[in-house]
């Protein structure tokens, strides 16, 4: 089988969750003997049209137009590599992939599977008229895709999500068919269980609906602890990046690390023993998967399908005063702590991981294969 997988960039070109996302089921496809491309939408200046890295054969964006007639020539371009790769399904999380792939799919017959990178009300919302109106003379056919895209997910041969909430969501409230299909990592060799609480973790870019200024203010108030506070992230060039530069001045044992690789917030998990998410939406977070399979407990405002609560991976909390409770309860309690590490990391392993979930996308990608080669067989009957 032959995948085309659609997205702003590559993991090489900038490191996100969805990039690290769409990088990993690549590689696990790969491994499984199947072939596949990527189509980059943004602009990408001083790079090569077309080249093959790590097996993956990269088509490359690199008209500098972002007016609405940079549709037209994602779909046209899209449409030639269907037909000149071979192309059996196309893949997308994108959210201003959606139209596009619609276009392409229906002149082409090729099917396209979409998977919601976020709640299906958080895309509503986020990209809405008066937003879409704000930012329209800066980024036109992005915002313009952005605006249409909760109509165009719909319209996808296989729909699927990041968690169960967001598949039951689509299902029950928009009578859409979803299904969830969980992020993936790799797990670290080895059986890591940290046995003592030395260092607490917040690994993210830097945002507002991130708010670090959480985690900052937890490594002022417990100071006393003699715990390590390490904020890793790409900090922006803006008012807000500066303001939380400001907030972290002067704390005792708090670090800004600033934006790490993969491999290094890999690196700083495995050194650490306490992980913290203190976004207010986003969809199943990466780096909560990431610290589970290396044993880390997760202090969070967030609990995607209630599998921290249900499964005692960490505590959920609402606010600062909740995430302090949670660290001196586990630095009060150290058996506590290490029954909630080794939870953890055996349901990762049975959930996010990428012997678990890699095998659900190629069964996915194979079905909507069949489906659309049936179809254009009918078609061309």
């Amino acid at each position: 089988m032959k995948l085309l997988i659609v997205h702003g960039c590559t993991a090489g070109d900038s490191v996100g969750g969805t990039e690290i996302q769409l990088d990993t089921i690549a590689g696990f496809m790969l491994s499984r003997g199947h072939e596949v491309c990527f189509y980059t939408l943004d602009y990408m200046p001083g790079k090569a049209r077309m080249e093959t890295i790590n097996g993956v054969r990269i088509h490359r964006n690199n008209d500098n137009d972002d007016g609405f007639a940079a549709t037209r020539r994602h779909v046209r371009r899209i449409q030639g590599i269907l037909e000149s790769e071979g192309i059996n399904v196309v893949f997308a999380r994108s959210v201003g992939a959606a139209y596009i792939l619609h276009q392409a799919s229906t002149r082409s017959g090729v099917p396209f599977v979409y998977q919601l990178p976020c709640n299906f009300g958080d895309l509503a919302v986020s990209f809405s008229v008066r937003h879409t109106l704000g930012v329209m003379l800066k980024f036109r056919s992005q915002a313009l895709h952005a605006l249409l895209a909760p109509r165009y997910v719909r319209k996808a041969s296989r729909l699927l999500t990041v968690s169960r909430d967001d598949a039951a969501l689509l299902t029950g409230r928009f009578h859409i068919p979803a299904e969830a299909v969980y992020n993936m990592h790799p797990p670290p060799p080895g059986n890591p269980v940290p046995q003592s609480l030395r260092t607490v973790v917040w690994i993210n870019n830097i945002k507002p609906l991130k708010r670090p200024e959480l985690f900052i203010e937890l490594a002022r108030r417990c100071v006393d602890t003699g715990i390590q506070f390490q904020l890793a992230g790409r900090i922006p060039r803006s008012p807000y990046g500066e303001y939380i530069q400001s907030l972290a001045q002067g704390i005792p044992g708090l670090s800004i690390l600033g934006p790490v690789s993969p491999e290094a917030a890999n690196q700083l998990m495995e050194r650490a023993e306490i992980n913290v998410l203190t976004s207010d939406r986003e969809g199943f977070s990466n780096g909560a998967i990431q610290g589970w399979l290396r044993g880390l407990p997760l202090l969070t405002t967030l609990d995607k399908d209630g599998v921290v609560a249900r499964h005692q991976l960490g505590h959920v909390v609402v606010d600062v005063d909740g995430l302090e409770r949670g660290l001196r309860r586990y630095l009060a309690h150290p058996d506590e702590f290490r029954a909630a590490s080794i939870r953890a990391r055996k349901y990762a392993l049975a959930n996010h991981s990428i012997e678990s979930n890699g095998p659900l996308y190629e069964r996915i990608f194979l079905e909507t294969a069949e489906q659309g080669r049936r179809s254009r067989s009918v078609v061309g009957g």
